[in-house]
């Protein structure tokens, strides 16, 4: 299994995964075919996508966080759906 698979089984599963990482996210994402913008501050971008959307989170920042929280995870997933991207190996 590949590390984009093992990841996308990790975002996607249910109950959501409490310790994905922005790191996690990134790289898969990227795998994907989303370029990383930075924005302002910890705003990021990724995107566009195959429909031109573009997903934006803020970065987990202070001491040690990297950890994604809830409604970001939901927000990834939500979007990917939309983009209609699945996990094709």
């Amino acid at each position: 299994m590949s590390q984009k698979e093992k990841l996308w089984k990790r975002l996607f599963h249910d109950p959501y995964p409490r310790d994905f990482t922005y790191n996690e996210l990134t790289t898969l994402l990227s795998q994907l075919g989303y370029a990383v913008k930075q924005g302002r501050g910890s705003r990021i971008a990724f995107g566009p996508g195959p429909d031109g959307m573009i997903l934006r989170l803020h970065v987990p920042h202070g001491a040690g966080e990297n950890v994604l929280k809830r409604y970001q995870i939901m927000e990834v997933r939500e979007f990917l759906k939309k983009e209609g991207v699945e996990n094709n190996g």
